[in-house]
């Protein structure tokens, strides 16, 4: 078999050669990528990323140099940082545990290999290695309002990733200190040292160790909000645990939080910026993160910037979804998501003789899944065909499935539609004509023999911010019993959403306007009416009595054809389905 060429070893001995320092009576830990069989480099490249350490032996240049510099650059920044410790097998307590570490690779979207090694978490037990485990995440809503915000304050994000996050994450947390955790020498280095004596590696804060998302979270908030820094301050928002609002002296700026993901709206003045590289460049100095004013994507979700607005799609994501799902091309354009027929069949008890076999009940759950994220993220028109197709993840059928790659299809059709946030003035004192923005929302249901659908959607600033499409926790025995149900989620969600957007920025000038289309349910909203149909309702469906009395929620009617609330309850026809949609997005 051919090793590679002269260039190709030379290199690979030169990086054998590379050693980690460790105790003073301890070898060094030797690199044995010299020893790995490297194939000829004589086939065509490949874009598609190994699956192991091992495999990387058998791709083609330049792949093979690409990951074998990712692999070892993230494991020696592990030793560096002191995460990994080589220790002696022998030395270390009674009855430890010696877990395995896996290397993982991927090309990032920018096209650059990337590894990253983690512990294999699996083998902890909960309740003896590890207990809680929660770590929050900014929500989809926060996401949205947090860049509504921005395009309605004429501020610019920024956005970086910290790298290697859970690396940095403080040793004692709030008393408790990490716990210990050993593991085998990484992949690619030596676990023996010139006599013979087994190494292994003692963990700090790594990857796949299920306590470190909690730890590292903890470690960013106390920083950030408990730390005394010289010039800003940070708070931390109620409503939702990774919204920050951080005050520069006379300017302020707002930063959401991923897991390492890091956005923060900056206004577009002289002051703001200025404001912007004392935070990023102490942010900078603790974690090492690289902010980026040209960025594009957050999560999978693109993001476009101009003198118009802000503007979230999923042009790439869907690009990249459809290449795996129908590999051979979309070949069919679809204007609306759903068939009529869809609501039946999701009702309809399984036919054992249409049961999916286990490959294409796979491609459902996939595909639905697929077509969830988008539902939630930025495709709002998604909504109601996700709630159904999910009721049958179960039990799906071959029309099932076909009607889940026909939504996926008219995903990829509409893919440029977005949603965009219409971008206000930095300083409002500076305009005549500006004024404050308000959330605006509308409620609806239809009506069903078994349980209704409860639909919802918020806007601000021209696009849509909040929406949701879901079953009724009971059966409704009248209209107006659907419709208050569905107007009392809605108004738990203005709850919300008016909390939010003062933390950012921009307090509610007035009671939140929900538009309804049901003059019975508007009656109820207001008094205790139709006491002979109404007497049964559980009170927590009639929350959205008591809001609108605290002037929380203003509740008003709205035809039903103007009710945009419409698109999240049932299957529309094209026409009607493409106006309401175009009442939330744009593209």
């Amino acid at each position: 078999m051919d090793h590679g060429s002269a260039a190709d070893q030379l290199s690979y001995s030169q990086r054998a050669a590379r050693v980690v320092t460790v105790l003073s009576d301890m070898a060094a830990v030797v690199c044995l990528s010299s020893s790995v069989t490297h194939p000829s480099s004589a086939l065509q490249a490949t874009r598609k990323a190994p699956t192991s350490f091992s495999a990387i032996a058998r791709m083609e240049q330049p792949g093979r140099d690409e990951f074998y510099t990712a692999h070892y650059k993230e494991v020696d920044g592990l030793f560096d940082s002191e995460t990994l410790i080589p220790v002696y097998v022998d030395t270390l307590p009674s009855g430890a545990k010696i877990l395995p570490l896996h290397s993982h690779f991927k090309y990032k979207s920018s096209g650059c290999a990337k590894g990253r090694t983690c512990l294999g978490g699996n083998h902890l037990v909960y309740g003896i290695d590890y207990n809680r485990t929660f770590s929050p995440t900014v929500n989809h809503t926060t996401f949205r309002g947090f860049c509504a915000a921005a395009a309605a304050g004429d501020c610019e994000i920024h956005g970086g990733d910290i790298p290697q996050a859970y690396t940095q994450s403080d040793h004692d947390i709030d008393g408790e200190p990490y716990p210990a955790r050993y593991a085998r020498m990484p992949e690619g280095y030596a676990y023996t040292n010139e006599t013979g004596r087994k190494m292994c590696v003692k963990v700090a804060n790594l990857y796949g160790d299920p306590v470190m998302g909690r730890r590292f979270n903890k470690s960013l908030d106390k920083w950030l909000v408990d730390t005394p820094h010289d010039g800003w301050s940070a708070t931390r928002s109620e409503w939702d645990h990774c919204l920050y609002t951080i005050r520069v002296g006379d300017v302020t700026l707002h930063m959401v939080l991923y897991v390492d993901d890091v956005l923060v709206s900056v206004p577009r003045t002289k002051a703001g910026r200025r404001a912007a590289q004392s935070f990023e460049r102490d942010f900078h100095d603790r974690y090492g993160i690289e902010f980026d004013s040209d960025f594009s994507e957050f999560l999978s979700i693109g993001i476009t910037q101009n003198e118009k607005g802000i503007t979230l799609d999923a042009l790439r994501y869907l690009e990249d979804v459809a290449a795996q799902f129908f590999p051979g091309g979309v070949h069919h354009v679809y204007e609306t998501p759903t068939l009529d027929g869809l609501a039946k069949a999701v009702d309809t008890p399984l036919d054992p003789d249409d049961a999916l076999a286990s490959a294409p009940h796979t491609r459902y759950h996939q595909i639905v899944g697929t077509i969830l994220y988008l539902a939630v993220t930025t495709r709002p028109d998604l909504a109601w065909a996700a709630a159904m197709l999910s009721r049958r993840m179960a039990t799906p059928t071959s029309w099932l499935l076909l009607q889940a790659e026909r939504a996926l299809m008219y995903a990829h059709s509409t893919r440029r539609l977005g949603i965009t946030y219409k971008r206000g003035v930095a300083d409002p004192r500076l305009s005549t004509t500006w004024a404050p923005p308000d959330v605006e929302g509308g409620s609806d249901s239809d009506w069903s023999v078994i349980r209704s659908m409860s639909g919802w959607g918020f806007a601000f600033v021209g696009g849509i911010v909040a929406w949701g499409a879901k079953k009724q926790p009971s059966i409704a025995l009248s209209t107006m019993e659907a419709e208050i149900m569905a107007g009392s989620a809605a108004a738990c969600e203005a709850v919300f959403l008016r909390g939010l957007f003062t933390d950012l920025g921009f307090p509610p000038s007035g009671p939140t306007t929900l538009l309804m289309d049901n003059t019975a349910a508007i009656d109820l909203a207001h008094d205790p009416t139709d006491h002979s149909k109404a007497k049964h309702i559980e009170r927590r469906h009639l929350h959205i009595r008591e809001l609108r009395a605290r002037k929380i929620v203003d509740v008003r009617y709205v035809k039903s054809e103007k009710n945009a609330a419409d698109i999240f309850t049932k299957h529309i026809p094209r026409s009607r389905f493409q106006t309401l949609r175009a009442m939330y997005m744009s593209g």
